[in-house]
Formats: C-alpha cells, structure tokens, sequence
C-alpha cells in the first residue's frame, strides 16, 4: 500500500480557533490541530475514534480555546490528514505515535483523552511514559483486556457491526459508500442526538472515501482482536496515574458492566463518569459536559509546581 494524497483540505484542514500542523512521527507523518495555550508545556491531548478523526473533538477545542494548557487533537495514522502507510495500525505503535507527538509539541506533562479506540490507546500510553502521563480520560472505553473478555458487550445490537468489521474487503466497500457512517452514527448516538450527529455524516463518509482511508481506519479495530504477547504483558500492569472513566449513559456500544472491573487496571483512584442522554459520541452530543470534565481533570493532574514555566 503506497502513502496516498491526504484528503479534501477543506474537510480535515478547515479553519476555526485552532492551528493545523504536520509532525514527522514515529516513521509518519501525523495531522495534529491545537487551540489553548501554545506555549504551555502541560498538554491535553485528544484521540478520535471510530469511524471519526480529530473533527469529532471540535466543539470542545472551542470550548476549551482559552485554555492555559495547550489542547491538541491528533488524527490518528490512516486516519484524517495523517498519513495512511501501510502498517503500523497495533496499540503498541498508534501509543508510541502520540508519544512523539507530545514531545515533538514540547509538552513535558500530558493528559490523555480519548474516545473508542482512542480510549484504548489512553489505557496504553501510561505505561509508554509513565513519568509524562499525568491522568487519563477514556471515554466509551473500558480496559482493553476487559473488552476482549466481556461477550455481552458484544451481543448489543448497536455492536454488531463490530463483527462485520472483521470482514476486510466487504466493510471497507461499506464504509467507502457512506450508507455504514449514517447506520453508525444513527446506532451508536444518543436518541436526542441524532439529527446533530447525521449532520455530519457526509463529511465523516466523504473522508473515508480517500484512497484507503477506510481500509486504515478499520485496522484498528481488527488489530485490537489480535494483541501481541507484549501489549497484553504491558496492559496487564496497572496504570499509575489518576484514570477518569467516562460513559454515555444512553450508550448502546457497550453495557455498564463492561466497566465493571476497570478500577483492578488502576493503581491510582479511577473516577466513573456517566454523561445523561449522551450515546457513544461524547465530544459531539455533549461538548460543553466533556470540556468541562476535561478542565477539571487537567486542574487537577497539573496541579503539582511544575515543569512549565509559562503556568
């Protein structure tokens, strides 16, 4: 697989109170958007999930725009404006590209925020760099090795398609087409939510229309099925810092048991956060809610004197 053109500018590149840039990461080359405090080396960083990129987070980098911490949102490798090669799309490496792109930004502390398989990747960063990840948010993402053994999240009929997934060239197809984004984002969101979130599929589908911006962004997902000897040994260990789990309480993906043994993953206090009316999409159905959780957790996690100077 060659490393394509990225897509429409005007779809993943659009202005607003936020700045674009390219980092050269870990071997890619990584789309990141920032907005707060760019001169802060205390950092929150913001992971997408499926089938979204950095966009999802929008409402919430213009709520938190006048940060004093700088806010970055990245796009995933495959993902977005990043570059799509063709491998590199285990937990292990997507946790070792946001590394780099909290040191390529300076940012000394982190907390990390994300969303699906975002929230999978928070789980995984800490161990990576312990002495830089300061507190965690996942958000619609229990532990990993929890999902992995947990069928009844399975069983939901807004997850099905999680199956589906696993069939490489048939749920590409799908996904390239646009009818699969608006069957997600109709399932998995919120019944309030709805029509804001299908407002938005046509930007969501026409991004995954790109030369195999699909076939990326569902690697993942496979990729999390088939952990490695050596990303189930490090997920195994618990994670040291402050976890903050977030839920939407009219999330059909996963149950509320699927979090229920989250806390034996921490070593430090975790926090269970539950969203009223939100579904799977926090950041969109509930930007304002999120934004300010997210505040208050970086209050909190930076709260130590520290190592910026510009605080």
């Amino acid at each position: 697989m060659r490393t394509p053109k990225p897509p429409n500018p005007e779809l993943v590149r659009p202005a607003g109170p936020w700045l674009h840039r390219d980092l050269s990461v870990n071997g890619t080359q990584l789309h990141i958007v920032e907005t707060g405090n760019l001169r802060s080396r205390d950092a929150v960083i913001l992971l997408h999930g499926f089938p979204q990129f950095w966009w999802s987070w929008r409402h919430v980098l213009a709520e938190l725009a006048d940060s004093d911490r700088r806010i970055v949102a990245v796009d995933l490798r495959g993902c977005g404006g990043s570059d799509r090669p063709p491998t590199g799309y285990d937990l292990l490496t997507l946790s070792r590209d946001v590394v780099g792109v909290a040191t390529a930004v300076g940012a000394s502390r982190i907390v990390v925020a994300g969303a699906g398989i975002g929230g999978a990747l928070a789980w995984m960063i800490p161990h990576l760099a312990p002495d830089v990840v300061q507190a965690i948010v996942p958000i619609c993402a229990p532990h990993p090795l929890e999902v992995r053994s947990h069928p009844a999240g399975l069983l939901t009929r807004a997850a099905v398609s999680y199956g589906y997934f696993q069939v490489p060239v048939l749920a590409a197809r799908t996904l390239r087409s646009g009818r699969l984004i608006r069957t997600l984002l109709r399932r998995w969101t919120g019944r309030d939510n709805r029509a804001v979130m299908l407002e938005e599929a046509d930007r969501y589908a026409a991004v995954l229309q790109a030369p195999f911006a699909a076939e990326c962004a569902l690697r993942p997902l496979r990729e999390l099925r088939y952990l490695s000897r050596a990303q189930r040994r490090l997920l195994r260990r618990p994670v040291l810092c402050p976890v903050w789990s977030v839920r939407g309480a009219a999330d059909r993906v996963l149950p509320p048991t699927a979090y229920a043994h989250d806390a034996m993953h921490s070593a430090a206090p975790l926090t269970q956060l539950v969203i009223p009316r939100a579904g799977h999409f926090i950041a969109e159905e509930a930007p304002a809610t999120l934004a300010t959780q997210l505040s208050e957790v970086a209050d909190a996690a930076f709260a130590s004197p520290g190592a910026d100077g510009h605080n």
